[in-house]
């Protein structure tokens, strides 16, 4: 019954979001002279009307899901890693040359180290934020959103350049198949459901496990706290930034290898454009419990498949699921800051 407790109440609180989320729609919507049950009804028929657009938003769920994750670890710790767009793009990247290169090998050696290429390249990137935060003291934030466009820039030249296919849109070449995930195909194989939905929501599972059960999951959440009460604990908290901000990077870097091989099977340029992003989104919306991840993964997904509906049957800008992000996200963070600057324990 306590488990269950716990799975209803972050479950409660979400709600409330995505009621206020309707509430935000209805009146963008009215704003414009339109009506919200029109708004409503294309959301729907874009994210789960059938099994094509749930297809489409459970692969797009994935890899917010695993940005999120890449999110709520280091902030457990007390840590912002923005850094997940970057990674993201590193890890798709990478995991794509070396599908490509390495298809002379049997299955599944091209898989394996196309995935375990991604999550490396990931965690490099993570630890370049961590070790500045460690050794130079300068904000993980900071470094962070500038590790982002220095991974976006550079993946772009890469994709644009050297390893472009040739083709009017930049993309490398397809990976080979022996390094393709196996997937399902529906919808009379116009659409391939990805198997890391199973892998993000396993993933999720273990990091709520861990973080309740195990010795370092809770000296991670006492320097969370507070890193005071940690260091006179004797809790190494150097040690666990660097080891956070590494993690998070991996499995950020996981995602992006994941939906390169469960989907796209190609890098194309821009590809996963704002999916870091997102993912500190539902961070935030599910205050990092495990259960509330996935539900709010899956709520931003189902937006990002609902925009074109928004323009085509409702005759209104796809831009207001950016609207409604950004307001749920301003409520939530409004709420903490408040919280915060009331109980006078606003960190530096």
């Amino acid at each position: 019954m306590s488990f269950l407790n716990r799975c209803i109440s972050p479950l409660g609180y979400f709600f409330q979001i995505v009621i206020i989320g309707i509430a935000v729609a209805s009146l963008t919507s009215l704003a414009v002279g339109i009506s919200p049950l029109k708004t409503m009804s294309a959301y729907w028929s874009g994210a789960f009307m059938n099994l094509n657009n749930l297809a489409i938003t459970l692969n797009k769920s994935t890899l917010i899901l695993f940005a999120a994750l890449a999110v709520a670890i280091p902030l457990k710790g007390g840590l912002f890693n923005v850094g997940g767009e970057g990674q993201i793009y590193l890890g798709g990247l990478t995991a794509a040359l070396v599908g490509i290169y390495l298809k002379g090998l049997p299955a599944p050696l091209p898989l394996i180290f196309a995935v375990a290429a991604g999550i490396a390249v990931g965690a490099v990137w993570g630890w370049v934020a961590g070790i500045i935060k460690v050794k130079r003291k300068v904000h993980e934030v900071v470094t962070t959103i500038m590790l982002n466009y220095v991974a976006l820039y550079l993946v772009d030249f890469l994709v644009r350049g050297p390893f472009s296919a040739g083709y009017g849109m930049a993309r490398t070449a397809k990976i080979a198949e022996n390094a393709s995930l196996p997937s399902l195909t529906i919808a009379g194989g116009a659409t391939i459901l990805s198997p890391g939905i199973f892998f993000a929501v396993g993933l999720c599972v273990f990091y709520g496990w861990y973080m309740k059960n195990k010795p370092q999951g809770y000296e991670v959440r006492i320097i969370g706290e507070s890193r005071d009460a940690a260091t006179y604990a004797g809790i190494d908290y150097k040690y666990y930034y660097v080891r956070l901000m590494v993690i998070g990077g991996m499995v950020a870097g996981l995602g992006g290898a994941i939906d390169l091989t469960g989907v796209h099977r190609t890098f194309y340029a821009g590809s996963f454009s704002g999916y870091g992003y997102d993912g500190l989104a539902a961070a935030f919306l599910s205050k990092c419990h495990p259960v509330g991840l996935v539900v709010a993964s899956v709520f931003l997904a189902s937006l990002r498949s609902a925009d074109r509906y928004f323009q085509l049957y409702a005759d209104i800008s796809p831009n207001i699921t950016l609207i409604i992000e950004a307001a749920l996200v301003f409520i939530v963070s409004g709420k903490y800051i408040v919280r915060t600057l009331e109980l006078g324990t606003f960190k530096k």
